[in-house]
């Protein structure tokens, strides 16, 4: 009975080492959320400890009760023992933003994806509106540790994706393969 017991012992140990190693060989080297639904992203690949916060900023309006709840969103940057610190803040554009992707570049840089949905009748238009935000992170900044990069910003153009006037209209990047490919095209 004790060799049996020993037995089952050792293969509970072998299957538990071996679902371990199989879950760190599969995690990528860039840290990336794909469809962010949580409103922290851990942010250990650029400092342990610390997270990009996202939280909503809803607009009400006042004149009409039933208005929908609209938002901007405010990325913070919180640190275990530290104040939040403003990052950026991505406002309404027709509607929310949704944060889509978050990656960290060769730990030192955070890349985000956001998405506006658009509808608009006047211009024929069904579709999303795409932008990717660069940001330099610099640990030794205590009051301002990002820096937005707009001329890496401008290399990932404006995304519009959907149909324009019955004519479908792509936007190459929206999704963390896509850019970290990009970064990679532009030596970044």
């Amino acid at each position: 009975m004790r060799s049996n017991t020993r037995s089952t012992a050792w293969t509970v140990r072998a299957a538990s080492t071996l679902l371990l190693v199989c879950t760190l060989v599969s995690v990528p080297s860039l840290a990336q959320v794909g469809y962010v639904t949580s409103p922290t992203i851990s942010a250990n690949d650029l400092r342990k400890g610390c997270s990009i916060f996202f939280q909503k900023d809803f607009k009400y309006s006042d004149s009409d009760p039933l208005s929908s709840n609209i938002f901007n969103i405010q990325a913070s940057w919180m640190c275990v023992g530290s104040q939040q610190i403003a990052i950026d803040r991505y406002e309404i554009e027709g509607s929310s933003p949704e944060i889509l992707t978050v990656l960290f570049w060769k730990h030192q840089r955070a890349v985000i994806l956001v998405r506006w949905a658009t509808s608009s009748q006047a211009s024929d238009f069904q579709g999303d509106y795409y932008r990717v935000y660069v940001y330099d992170y610099r640990k030794n900044n205590v009051k301002k540790p990002f820096v937005g990069r707009n001329d890496i910003d401008k290399r990932f153009g404006e995304g519009w994706d959907g149909i324009l006037n019955g004519k479908k209209i792509l936007y190459r990047y929206k999704d963390a393969k896509s850019i970290r490919s990009r970064l990679n095209k532009i030596g970044y």
